[in-house]
């Protein structure tokens, strides 16, 4: 996992280190996550990884979002799974 990619996952699991960027919503809970369905769209993947919808979609350009994706009919989805996957990395 590239640097990039690891400091979006820490800001995920742990919240913005920093105040003037944390964001005012609290993302979802891993409970919540788990009843998703199979693919989400990419903001909602961000939403759970605590990015902009900008910042997300420059790291899949990159090839350094955390999560699995897929393009299906021109759309980017994201697996849920690996959303849980990668979330849940340091959940004991």
């Amino acid at each position: 996992m590239s640097a990039a990619a690891s400091r979006l996952v820490e800001r995920a699991v742990n919240g913005s280190p920093n105040p003037k960027t944390a964001r005012s919503k609290a993302g979802p809970t891993l409970d919540e996550i788990r009843g998703w369905p199979a693919t989400v769209d990419v903001t909602t993947a961000n939403d759970a990884a605590g990015v902009s919808r900008a910042h997300g979609y420059d790291l899949i350009a990159r090839g350094e979002y955390p999560f699995k994706t897929l393009t299906v009919g021109g759309r980017i989805r994201v697996i849920t799974a690996s959303i849980i996957k990668v979330l849940s990395a340091d959940d004991p």
